[in-house]
Parts: structure tokens; C-alpha cells; sequence
């Protein structure tokens, strides 16, 4: 076990250089120069030398990449060109709100898909297909498009919710869940479907299973029968879809931020793409990378937790 964790921590480590490297590169390359569009109209090819000379643009790509390297491992993400301001504070201020929309749309996730997937593995033909069904849909609908449909219905026509207006959680926990609420929503939706369709099929292997028809032999309740050891059994490979729709869900709450108007990662990407805020990219996209690998190396070993029978080798 412990050879197998030094193992993955390795090749995660391994797996954010890389991502560093390719992030360094890709936004460095982005055509355009920085300094032309902070000058604006204002640009003359003297004051444009001088802020690319600043900014240290004029040096090589690779020289700027190791430059960068070491100031990261010290904890210091640049400055932005846009704002003058430390990357990092940018970060702090932006990166709460990703933060609580992703628990706030995984627990709907797990709320949702689990138990819908577990009920249509064990229901009458019937229902099973109109529980399929109604999941299909689900999953069909973009997260952008039931956004939208969201925003029409509850807000404009209803008026139950605010459409904008995001109020940080500690300052007022009621506003906070009544602007998080429909981004959440409609973020869970699709990957909620995802979710209960391979629990769904998860479940089902599992009921044809020689220790699950010993336990039937046994007396055992049927709802027994089929949490504890049936689902228990298909939790794994669960847990490894829940992973990666981790991931999934910090992409999707950047689309969900620009249609609702929070002041998340979403702005702030956008506002660095279209002004080649090269500091503020390479952090946000190095940072998604981070979760991602992180969110992999902790699935991984929460295997042999869940289920004693595994050994690593």
C-alpha cells in the first residue's frame, strides 16, 4: 500500500509539471500583445517597448517559463497587467465562489443520481423505463440550455428567485442559497443523469452476483440485501465517476457563473482572455489542474478504503 501511494504521488506530481509546462506554453503563444491592449488607443510602439520590457514579455518563452516555475514554488503567481494586483489575491477573492457552487452542485449530484439509479435497477419494467427516460432527458438538456430555462421560468415569470445579486454566504446565508440555488441546479442536472445511469448499471451487476443471491438465502430483506451489500459492493466504481465529474463540474460552473452573473473564476477568465492577462491564466488553468489530479490521486486510494479486498501491488 505504502509503495503504491508513493507511486501515485509521483506520477501526480509528474502530471502537474506537465500541466505547468503546457499551460506556460499555450498562453504565452496566444497571439496579440499584452501591452497593446492595456495602452488601447493610447499605444505608441515607445510606451508599448516599455511595458512589454516591464513586464520582462521581451525575454525568451523559456527563460520566462523557468522564471515563472521558481516564483510559483515560492508561492508568488505574478501580478495581473489588467489590475496590477497579485494573481493570488485575484484567486482568493474569485475562487470561494467556484468552490461553493461545486459542493453545493455535487451534493444535488450525489442526492439525485444515486438514489434515482439505485430505484431504477430494483423497480417493475415500467417504471424502470419511465425512470430511464426521464433521466435521458435529463441528461440531454445543456447545462447552459436549462439555465436559461431556469432563469425564463422561476425568475421572470415566477419571481421566486433573484436572476443576479450574489451576497457571500457568511454576510447572508438566505440571500447566498437564493442566488446559488438555480446555478446549482442546473449544473447537477445533466451530470445527475451520468450519475444514476451508471449506478443504474453498477447496481445491476452487482444483483446478479453469487454473495448477493447467499444473502437472499439468508432471510435477508430485500432492501438490506440491496444497500448493504449490493450497493456497497457497486460503490466503486461510483466513487470513480464522482472524480471525474469533480472536474466536470469546475468547467460547467464557469459557464453557469457568466449566465448568472457571479464574480467567480468564470469573469475573471474571461476578462484575462480578452486582455491576455497571461499571469491570470496560467493560474487559473494550473489551479483546474490541480483539482483534477488531486481529485484522481484521492479517488484512487480511497479504494482500499471502501473495499478491504483490494491490495496494492
Amino acid at each position: 500500500m505504502g509503495a503504491y501511494v508513493f507511486k501515485r504521488v509521483v506520477t501526480t506530481f509528474i502530471t502537474l509539471a506537465l500541466i505547468s509546462f503546457f499551460t506556460f506554453m499555450s498562453t504565452a503563444l496566444l497571439p496579440g500583445n499584452p501591452a497593446e491592449l492595456l495602452l488601447g488607443q493610447f499605444a505608441t510602439p515607445e510606451k508599448v517597448a516599455t511595458i512589454t520590457r516591464q513586464w520582462g514579455l521581451d525575454k525568451p518563452i523559456l527563460y520566462r517559463y523557468v522564471v515563472w516555475i521558481n516564483n510559483l514554488l515560492h508561492g508568488n503567481l505574478g501580478r495581473s497587467i489588467l489590475s496590477r494586483k497579485p494573481v493570488i489575491e485575484l484567486l482568493l477573492i474569485a475562487w470561494p465562489i467556484d468552490v461553493e457552487l461545486c459542493l453545493f452542485s455535487l451534493t444535488l449530484v450525489c442526492l439525485i443520481g444515486i438514489p434515482t439509479g439505485i430505484i431504477a435497477a430494483v423497480v417493475r419494467p415500467m417504471a424502470q423505463r419511465l425512470l430511464i427516460a426521464t433521466i435521458l432527458v435529463a441528461q440531454s438538456i445543456p447545462s447552459y440550455v436549462s439555465a436559461l430555462i431556469l432563469i425564463l421560468v422561476v425568475c421572470l415569470r415566477l419571481g421566486w428567485l433573484p436572476t443576479s445579486g450574489y451576497v457571500p454566504f457568511t454576510q447572508n446565508p438566505v440571500k447566498n442559497l437564493q442566488v446559488m440555488l438555480l446555478p446549482a441546479i442546473s449544473l447537477s442536472l445533466v451530470y445527475s443523469g451520468f450519475l444514476a445511469r451508471f449506478t443504474r448499471a453498477c447496481v445491476l451487476d452487482v444483483l446478479h452476483t453469487d454473495f448477493v443471491r447467499t444473502a437472499r438465502s439468508k432471510g435477508l430483506s430485500e432492501p438490506k440485501v440491496i444497500l448493504k451489500h449490493g450497493f456497497r459492493s457497486a460503490l466503486i466504481p461510483v466513487i470513480s465517476l464522482l472524480g471525474t465529474q469533480i472536474v466536470w463540474l469546475l468547467g460547467g460552473s464557469i459557464i453557469q457563473e457568466m449566465i448568472f452573473v457571479l464574480p467567480g473564476l468564470g469573469q475573471l477568465v474571461m476578462r484575462s482572455v480578452m486582455n491576455r492577462d497571461y499571469a491570470v491564466i496560467q493560474a487559473v488553468v494550473l489551479l483546474m489542474g490541480v483539482i483534477a489530479a488531486s481529485a484522481n490521486l484521492v479517488v484512487d486510494l480511497a479504494y482500499g478504503v471502501l473495499d478491504p479486498r483490494i491490495r496494492y501491488e
